[in-house]
């Protein structure tokens, strides 16, 4: 039996979770119990590519998400949010892969018991303490991530991106970002919501949502970061920046240099700022 908790955005929500009802408990059930447990499903969030549930069964939970495959977004996000986490299966960082189904587009992960993050806009020593972490997942997550070549320089590649090329504060920062080199691409997640960082109950922190995840300049995730630090922290974004690059520089050991690092970082501060202005 099945119980889900929620309105079902996508038309076939329902007749998809009576197929797979069986198959999601069982795997869920520890190692020696019988079948037959009942799968509850609890809605967590919602939006127009995927629907996130709590999936719990015989004292046990997971968390399923299922894509609507009925839109090529839809289906374009299940398939980076099942590549990524198999890519990344045995990692610490991010959650568990358990299983994934082709058919009807869904991915059951781990779930992960979390502690709160802290939000207060007010409070620098959390946004410092939370952005040093951040910056040693980032380059934890650099040293095992796919990756592949990519070469030129800053200037070029954000010249020819078309949300930045026909802003002028990018053709100021010729002079500097055209002496940053690309360091390669990495499959990087192009997230900029920290409530996607996930902090343990032993303190350790997991990266999730891959649905955006695309490959990108080495870097690109340390400076979508900065501006999630910077929309929450707004007081405290420099102070935000030196930790990512503290914590960022603890744990790398690749090529990349910090300070381009956090002046490229700067700069997509800068562009994104300007475009939100020209938005209105």
């Amino acid at each position: 039996m099945t119980s889900v908790t929620s309105a079902p955005a996508f038309s076939d929500t329902e007749a998809v979770f009576r197929r797979w009802s069986g198959v999601i408990a069982r795997t869920l059930m520890p190692a020696g119990e019988r079948p037959g447990h009942e799968l509850n499903l609890s809605l967590i969030k919602s939006n127009q590519r995927a629907q996130s549930y709590r999936a719990e069964s015989a004292g046990r939970s997971a968390f399923l998400k299922l894509f609507d495959k009925h839109s090529r977004a839809g289906r374009e996000a299940y398939t980076r949010e099942r590549d990524a986490l198999l890519l990344l299966h045995g990692r610490d960082l991010v959650p568990r892969h358990l299983a994934h189904c082709d058919q009807d587009f869904f991915v059951l992960s781990e779930m992960i018991e979390t502690q709160p993050q802290p939000d207060t806009p007010e409070d620098r020593q959390a946004c410092v303490s939370l952005a040093r972490r951040c910056g040693a997942w980032l380059a934890e997550y650099e040293a095992v991530a796919p990756v592949r070549r990519h070469s030129g320089n800053w200037f070029d590649y954000l010249t020819n991106y078309d949300r930045y090329s026909h802003l002028l504060p990018l053709a100021q920062m010729q002079s500097w970002l055209a002496d940053i080199p690309l360091c390669g691409s990495i499959l990087s997640r192009c997230d900029n919501s920290l409530g996607n960082f996930m902090i343990r109950r032993d303190g350790s922190l997991a990266g999730c949502d891959f649905e955006q995840a695309r490959f990108k300049p080495r870097g690109w995730d340390f400076a979508m970061t900065y501006q999630a630090f910077a929309m929450r922290w707004p007081l405290y974004h420099e102070e935000a920046l030196a930790a990512l690059a503290a914590g960022f520089s603890s744990r790398h050991r690749g090529v990349l240099d910090i300070e381009e690092l956090t002046a490229v970082a700067r700069a997509l501060f800068i562009l994104e700022a300007d475009t939100a202005i020209a938005r209105g």
